[in-house]
C-alpha cells in the first residue's frame, strides 16, 4: 500500500509541474510568434527598397520615401498583425527606421539602415522588440 501511496505522489508532483509550465509554454511561443513577425517585416522593408531602386519616388508596399544622397531620412510606421501598413490605433507593430546616405562620393558607399520594430505599437514601454541593421548599396 504505501508504494501505491509513493506512486501517486509522484505522478501528481510531475502533473501539477506539467500543468505549471503551460503558461510558460503559451508566452514562449507567442514572443517566437512577434519575433519572427517582426524579422518578416524587417526583411520586407528592405526588399521593398532593393526592389525599386533607391531613387524611386516611394515603394510599393510600405511607401517608403526615395533615398537620396546627403538627407538622412528617419520615421515611424504602424503596421497590423498581417504585416500590412495599419492606422496607429489598428496596428500591432511600431516600425522607427533611419537611413544614413553615404559618407563619401563614391558610387560604392552603400546607405545604412538601423530598423526596430517593437509591440505592441501604443505602448509606452514595449513587451518586446527586434533591431537590425542593413546596407543598401548607392546604385
Amino acid at each position: 500500500m504505501v508504494e501505491i501511496m509513493m506512486s501517486l505522489g509522484v505522478l501528481a508532483f510531475a502533473i501539477l509541474m506539467l500543468i505549471a509550465l503551460i503558461p510558460l509554454g503559451l508566452r514562449t511561443n507567442s514572443d517566437t510568434r512577434q519575433e519572427s513577425t517582426s524579422v518578416n517585416i524587417i526583411g520586407t522593408m528592405i526588399a521593398d527598397w532593393k526592389a525599386v531602386g533607391l531613387t524611386t519616388n516611394q515603394t510599393p508596399v510600405f511607401k517608403l520615401p526615395a533615398l537620396s544622397p546627403g538627407k538622412v531620412v528617419s520615421d515611424v510606421l504602424w503596421v497590423g498583425a498581417d504585416g500590412a501598413i495599419a492606422n496607429k490605433a489598428d496596428s500591432r507593430y511600431r516600425v522607427a527606421y533611419r537611413v544614413t546616405p553615404p559618407s563619401s562620393s563614391s558610387s560604392f558607399a552603400p546607405y545604412y539602415v538601423a530598423v526596430t520594430v517593437s509591440w505592441p505599437a501604443q505602448a509606452a514601454t514595449p513587451n518586446g522588440k527586434v533591431e537590425a541593421t542593413a546596407a543598401l548599396p548607392s546604385r
